[in-house]
């Protein structure tokens, strides 16, 4: 019975810690598989605002060229000479942020030249209204060679914004489709964990009220065999008592009643023997007892 309810208690523990590391495996797995959603969410978002400052970079170049082509002073290409010293390093850079998605590095590869031809553009422009004048410069930009360029190039930037946004819608459902199943993993365990305890609680009150109805029975017969022996041995010692005082009284008559005190003797010796066998059953249920209380120690 002790080992029984020792083993009852030790698999109660163990399926509660069961219950708890699993939910903290599940609560780990899916807390670091937010934590890299959020990752690739940000990444994503860095990836279109970089194109975007990549079409914003052209078309600033673009609106220098022409307020230089108008006015024909310096100062309006600055947005265009800025535009010579990022470009380079700004598709560099969208190149590395989706080096994983070979759909968006085609794009890139196709927007490298178209990029550079429209710099090309830009520059026989400006060159021409430096060196030939307005009308030169403006009989380029009438061809639409420029217009149909940022035309391409928008049409590839919107394109690869639209690639982003579909990752970031995909990986937005991925964070949350996460999210609900860690939390029902969560109420799931924790009321399956709740339940454990309030039936290993129930187990372990039935178990225990059994053996206390148990070791009480078997208390109260040891008991009772214990008084009948003490009543037992009470009887033997009365007997002994009443046999020593014939005695006494025989030792009076040695002369006239030495039958008597033989007849005595006998009766003390019998009684002696009823009490030695008495105190044997009294050691016998006291150790009984004993065992029975020491059985069910807990």
């Amino acid at each position: 019975m002790k080992f029984l309810i020792g083993t009852r208690i030790w698999a109660s523990l163990a399926s509660i810690f069961l219950i708890l590391l699993i939910l903290g495996g599940a609560s780990y797995r899916n807390t670091r598989g937010l934590t890299e959603t959020a990752q690739r969410v940000t990444h994503t978002h860095v990836v279109i605002t970089d194109l975007e400052d990549l079409l914003s970079t052209l078309q600033d170049a673009e609106t220098g060229q022409r307020g230089y082509l108008i006015t024909g002073e310096e100062r309006y290409l600055g947005p265009y000479r800025d535009a010579l010293r990022t470009l380079d390093s700004r598709i560099g850079a969208l190149r590395e942020l989706t080096r994983d998605n070979a759909a968006q590095q085609q794009r890139l590869a196709a927007l490298g030249p178209l990029v550079t031809a429209k710099l090309a553009e830009l520059k026989e422009s400006i060159d021409l209204r430096r060196s030939k004048g307005f009308d030169a410069a403006r009989k380029i930009v009438a061809t639409d060679r420029g217009k149909q360029q940022m035309d391409d190039i928008r049409k590839l930037i919107d394109d690869m914004k639209a690639e982003e946004q579909s990752l970031l819608k995909r990986r937005d459902e991925e964070a949350r489709a996460s999210s609900h199943s860690l939390f029902l993993m969560l109420i799931g365990g924790t009321l399956l964990a709740a339940a454990l305890v309030a039936i290993a609680g129930l187990l372990l009150t039935r178990s225990l009220f059994r053996m206390i109805g148990k070791l009480g029975q078997e208390m109260r017969e040891s008991a009772d065999v214990l008084a009948a022996s003490i009543v037992e041995a009470a009887q033997a010692a009365t007997q002994i008592a009443a046999s020593s005082q014939q005695q006494m009284v025989g030792m009076d008559q040695v002369a006239l009643a030495m039958d008597s005190i033989k007849q005595a003797s006998l009766q003390n010796v019998s009684s002696t023997k009823q009490a030695e066998s008495a105190a044997h059953n009294l050691s016998e249920s006291g150790q009984r007892l004993i065992s029975v209380l020491e059985q069910y120690r807990i």
